[in-house]
């Protein structure tokens, strides 16, 4: 894969390539050179998905698409570990390798070939940062026995 580093000079030309595309509502430039890329993709609880083209400070560089963590720190915030059992893991495994993405550390990421690849890859890389958010509704609620406890107790008379 040809070695990139996303610059000031690309903004443009990404900005160029996501143009019209209803998916991406902005695209930006933060903090250490990343490009934010804000699509239409959101979270269950109504967050955007945000997706980075990162500038990798190393002599290797890949163009690639990275959530940067947001996912599994947005996972962590609504107290939701994948980690710690084997289904979680397992949905996890599933959406990764249904749109071709892998995890390295914490980040969701999908490498690109170019930039040719930008669209496709950002509708891949969202739908995968929401399946993983999809396990939210893997959580049990703690007011879940009470309720079923009240709602027996009502139907049941003693």
């Amino acid at each position: 894969m040809q070695a990139r580093c996303v610059t000031m000079a690309n903004l443009t030309e990404i900005q160029q390539r996501v143009a019209g595309q209803a998916i991406v509502r902005n695209v930006d430039q933060i903090a250490h050179g990343h490009v934010r890329i804000e699509t239409a993709f959101l979270y269950p609880e109504g967050g955007t998905v945000d997706l980075f083209i990162p500038v990798e400070h190393t002599s290797r560089r890949e163009l690639c698409l990275s959530d940067l963590g947001r996912t599994m720190e947005w996972l962590l915030d609504v107290q939701i570990r994948p980690w710690r059992s084997k289904e979680r893991q397992s949905i996890v495994d599933d959406a990764l390798r249904l749109y071709g993405v892998r995890q390295k550390g914490g980040a969701l990421e999908l490498p690109l070939a170019s930039l040719d690849d930008l669209v496709p890859g950002i509708i891949r890389l969202g739908q995968a940062c929401i399946r993983v958010a999809d396990l939210i509704y893997t959580r049990r609620s703690s007011l879940q026995t009470p309720a079923t406890e009240a709602l027996e107790d009502k139907t049941n008379p003693k």
